[in-house]
């Protein structure tokens, strides 16, 4: 048996508190080296006097290492409250790990590392699982539930039907690369009547791409971020908008970007005229005492000086977007994504999150970031971040079929990196306004596109839907993937658009979709995603080129290319478990 193998991080993805008496724990080993693992466990305070053993599951494997997972706390249970019991007189644990390794060797892994025999019990050197604070604990945010997510280029989506022609509608609603400088003309009013049409999409929130005063048709480049554009409309338009969503039960997320603002942004603009002299100076990055967006003599986001970097390390600067947070609270957001927020401070995130608490118990803060979000997804800062991960695992599996061993291994990976009920808010992303459209990289596959789509039903977080992927718009990157939304499609007749559409209301008509546990396996050279909840189990299948044998574990709610029960390529099942 390998020991440097053997991983387990107390206070991380690897344990947690899942209520007031359980805690989730998790070990990873050498794929193919343990054959059984067990934690022992028991009160913190006293800690020798009752010692009890959970036999943990081997409930995954990411082909490097195999995971071992289980729930301590369950024989401790009787009370969910934190009140004094004769049978457990404090909430939490102290514990360490029994492992059997398939080579025959015995050992027991404790804070200090790998031990042969067991004899101290010394409590310095055992695992904590350390008072579970509710404030504290990782949660599902009740907003958005595990029901799919809808995101709005506002300038690109629709425009209200009595709204007439601007001189400022400079760019074609049919252009395939439309001009970020240029606009199209979809502003609030059009959103708002299209929402009857979201909801019968299954779609349950709004994720709105900024809505600032902003040269662009983006909106990244804030001049305001106390207004809304009036290309868009005006605040009560906004006012409506949010009224509306909220009286057919869904949810609006508002897109902010506070590691930079536009350099025709009051605040920059006053550095500009006043230099080190302006009160905002130390609002900003400055390399001479003159900021000049010829020069670019400043930090700026990218390549791009028009986005002077804000110093979110400034408590000026926090305090500042703190009201702005709030601004949008009052008037309808339920809940914000933020831009680029892997370069906006710690401190500014755990200011921000708690200030909008106040305001909002259930607000939600999901952040950007491409790779992993280890250290920002947490209580204090995000609640979730936009899943390129995910995407990138789909594309690899759709796009270069790499088969089912990748998609089972690569999920599995990503399903125990953050604790779970975190994961049960991420988007599962498939396109967005900075990649190429999901239809496009899988060279206008519809069977892939589907099969897509059915992973993020299928797989814990919320199905990120693109506006336009239900009807497969192409769209290469920026600014491809930011084209006129196609309303005049046929695709809105076709049965492609109806198993999309029967897809995404999948997470409605099954809660274990939305907050049930969640397996993956291999079978038949299928990938197996198994999400259960009480006496409800949906499993899902997935097929690579291959196909492959579906096994009969229950009645078909929603299938893509199946005949005889054998998954043809990139084809998919769910089944409801009778």
């Amino acid at each position: 048996m390998e020991i440097s193998s053997l991983i387990h991080y107390q206070d991380s993805s690897f344990s947690y508190p899942l209520s007031n008496r359980e805690f989730f724990i998790l070990l990873k080993a050498k794929k193919g080296d343990v054959a059984h693992v067990s934690c022992l466990y028991s009160s913190i305070h006293p800690y020798k006097d009752r010692r009890e053993v959970e036999p943990l599951t081997l409930s995954g494997t990411d082909g490097v290492y195999d995971y071992f997972s289980g729930i301590i706390g369950k024989a401790f249970m009787g009370s969910e409250d934190y009140a004094f019991q004769k049978d457990h007189p404090y909430p939490g644990y102290t514990y360490y790990f029994m492992i059997e390794g398939k080579d025959g060797t015995k050992l027991y892994l404790t804070s200090g590392g790998a031990i042969k025999d067991m004899e101290s019990d010394n409590y310095s050197e055992l695992f904590l699982a350390s008072f579970p604070n509710i404030i504290d604990r990782a949660k599902q945010n009740p907003l958005l539930g595990g029901y799919p997510v809808y995101q709005i280029f506002p300038d690109r989506f629709n425009r209200g039907k009595d709204e007439p022609s601007c001189s400022w509608m400079n760019e074609s609603k049919e252009a395939s690369y439309p001009d970020n400088s240029k606009f199209c003309g979809g502003d609030i009013k059009g959103i708002i009547e299209k929402l009857d049409y979201l909801k019968n999409l299954g779609i349950k929130a709004i994720y709105l791409n900024p809505i600032n005063p902003s040269p662009t048709a983006h909106h990244y480049e804030v001049e305001d971020y106390l207004s809304l554009d009036p290309r868009l409309g005006t605040g009560e338009d906004f006012l409506i908008l949010a009224k509306e969503m909220h009286s057919r039960d869904m949810v609006l997320c508002l897109d902010l970007v506070f590691n930079h603002c536009g350099d025709k942004n009051p605040l920059f603009v006053d550095v500009i005229e006043k230099g080190k002299n302006s009160k905002y100076a130390s609002w900003f990055f400055l390399n001479q005492d003159t900021p000049k967006v010829s020069k670019g003599n400043y930090l700026y986001f990218g390549h791009n000086p028009k986005m002077p970097k804000l110093n979110t390390s400034n408590p000026e600067v926090i305090s500042y977007f703190k009201e702005v947070g709030l601004f949008w609270l009052k008037r309808g957001v339920d809940g914000f994504r933020l831009d680029v927020s892997d370069e906006v401070s710690h401190a500014f995130w755990r200011s921000f999150k708690e200030a909008c608490k106040k305001e909002n118990p259930n607000v939600f803060l999901i952040g950007e970031e491409w790779n992993l979000s280890l250290n920002r997804v947490s209580v204090s800062e995000w609640d979730a971040t936009m899943d390129y991960p995910f995407r990138h695992a789909v594309i690899n599996f759709l796009l270069y079929d790499k088969g089912d061993e990748y998609l089972s291994n690569e999920l599995t990976r990503q399903l125990y990196s953050y604790p779970y009920p975190f994961r049960l808010n991420f988007l599962n992303l498939l396109s967005s306004h900075d990649t190429p459209r999901i239809f496009t990289i899988l060279k206008k596959n519809k069977d892939k596109a589907l099969e897509a789509a059915a992973l993020s039903v299928a797989y814990p977080g919320l199905p990120d839907v693109y506006y336009g992927d239900e009807i497969f718009m192409e769209g290469e990157n920026d600014p491809g993937c930011r084209k006129y939304m196609e309303w005049g499609s046929k695709e809105f007749e076709g049965s492609s658009y109806r198993l999309f559409k029967e897809l995404m209301n999948l997470r409605k008509h099954y809660p274990s979709l939305r907050q049930g546990t969640t397996t993956i396996s291999r079978i038949n050279n299928l990938v197996k995603i198994e999400r259960k909840l009480g006496d409800e189990t949906v499993s899902a299948f997935f097929s690579s080129s291959k196909g492959g044998y579906l096994p009969i574990e229950g009645k078909i709610i929603a299938s893509s290319n199946l005949v005889d029960n054998r998954l043809g390529p990139f084809g998919f099942a769910f089944l409801l478990k009778a």
